[in-house]
């Protein structure tokens, strides 16, 4: 399947379509096939607007009215855009996932977080008694007039330990939970039964307020559950989905993470604070190269992906990489005695947050050679901006400015190496806040005169 967004599919083996006697082995019966699926899946639009199939059937066809036509690639067939569409193909028969179908979440119960980039928002107001701090040290307190050097800056931004206190049932953010279910073959037998018990935990563990979908893969991907609230009724939903899993076919964690981010993607409302769960024995081969775009595209979308391992046969080593790439633990859930701890500790995280959609903004006065940071980084002259998806309660993040400093020639005392600041959303607060900005500012002696050091 395609990446969500793209406009190509690339399918291998033949292709069959939903229409009886209808077998694909030509580029234009492809496309005219796509054009026929893509026209019957498409509920969101009257039969009025959609994009009408043009062609100029053969003298032979033109004979076979009454049953479907297959054209070939000379007659040009106009095809509605797919980007919003993605192939499942974990059936007999290949089929076409509507990704446009997933604005069906239920409402939620707080008027939650804007769905802009706060970049795109009018600038918020600066206070320094919000639960977001920043501060800057510096490599060198101080170097001679006359020198140029290399030196490296921390930039440093804390959350205040103090909301952690905000982690009573009562008082906890609402949450919107995508689970992304390994449902393939070698998920059968017992780690099947683990990953039911952990769903049915986790309905139990959610409150009212909060919303959950399930998203299953195999070879393909599915979305038995849209994302609902956990009410009585929701729970029951999300009961039922859980128990009418079962093991079978291929893996594909791509396909399973492409299909719950656009769950998350596609959300016409969104809870305070979003979350992707995989569970997997994460045994995918094929997938690695897509998993660093995917984990980014969930950062954009402010959801924070935890991966959890199921089995003792699990590939630690993929699901570890995805953890460091998301800035998340890994956790390996051997058996059922540790589901409650395991999903405890991502919960408490979940619950935790401080802030969300972080951007910290350094504007350099020198010339600046790299800055290091996990996150994405995205640079346009002296003005960089790092993108933090959020902050828990007491967490602490540093980002490594590598710059060099020019021989200062004349009397000044200082050098502004930068300014930083950062702007985020406040979820206790409810609004759009920044911090005031700091300096980073370097000494300049005499060669003479005693020249400290400081560590970063």
């Amino acid at each position: 399947s395609s990446p969500c967004g793209s406009n190509r599919a690339t399918v291998q083996g033949p292709y069959r379509s939903s229409t009886p006697g209808a077998h694909v082995a030509t580029m234009g019966g492809l496309y005219s096939c796509l054009a026929f699926a893509c026209r019957r899946l498409r509920p969101l639009e009257p039969s009025s607007a959609r994009a009408p199939l043009t062609s100029t059937p053969t003298s032979q066809q033109a004979q076979t009215s009454g049953r479907p036509q297959m054209y070939s690639r000379r007659h040009t067939t106009q095809l509605v855009d797919l980007s919003n569409f993605a192939f499942d193909d974990s059936g007999s028969d290949a089929d076409l996932v509507n990704f446009a179908e997933f604005a069906d979440d239920d409402a939620t119960t707080t008027s939650g977080v804007p769905a802009a980039p706060l970049g795109d928002q009018p600038e918020p107001d600066v206070s320094g008694h919000g639960p977001l701090s920043i501060s800057t040290r510096i490599e060198y307190a101080a170097l001679p007039r006359g020198r140029a050097q290399d030196i490296f800056g921390l930039v440093t931004l804390k959350a205040e330990a103090a909301a952690a206190a905000r982690t009573e049932v009562d008082t906890r953010q609402p949450l919107d939970l995508i689970c992304v279910l390994d449902v393939s073959g070698s998920m059968g037998g017992q780690k099947i039964g683990l990953v039911q018990s952990t769903m049915r935990f986790m309905v139990d563990e959610c409150q009212p307020q909060d919303r959950l979908s399930i998203v299953t893969f195999n070879s393909g991907a599915k979305r038995p559950l849209r994302l609902c609230r956990m009410d009585g009724r929701g729970k029951d939903e999300a009961t039922a989905a859980t128990l009418r899993l079962t093991a079978g076919g291929g893996t594909d964690i791509a396909k399973g993470l492409e299909t719950g981010l656009a769950v998350a993607e596609h959300r016409r409302q969104r809870n305070p604070v979003s979350a992707i769960f995989l569970l997997t024995d994460g045994k995918d081969g094929s997938s690695r190269r897509q998993l660093t775009s995917l984990i980014s595209r969930a950062q954009r979308v402010g959801c924070s992906l935890y991966t959890f391992g199921f089995g003792a046969d699990h590939d630690a080593r993929l699901l570890s990489e995805m953890a460091e790439q998301a800035q998340t633990p890994f956790t390996f859930v051997e058996d059922l005695d540790q589901i409650g701890a395991a999903f405890a500790g991502a919960m408490g995280g979940l619950s935790s947050v401080a802030a969300q959609r972080v951007e910290v903004v350094v504007n350099a006065h020198v010339s600046v050679k790299a800055i290091h940071s996990a996150f994405s980084v995205s640079r346009q002259g002296a003005r960089t901006a790092i993108q933090i998806p959020d902050m828990l309660a007491g967490e602490r993040k540093d980002i490594l400015v590598e710059m060099s400093v020019a021989a200062d020639s004349g009397s000044a005392d200082e050098t502004l190496l930068l300014e930083a600041s950062a702007k985020y959303w406040d979820l206790a607060a409810g609004c759009a806040a920044q911090t005031p900005s700091v300096e980073m500012r370097l000494q300049r002696r005499a060669d003479d005169e005693p020249q400290p050091e400081q560590e970063p």
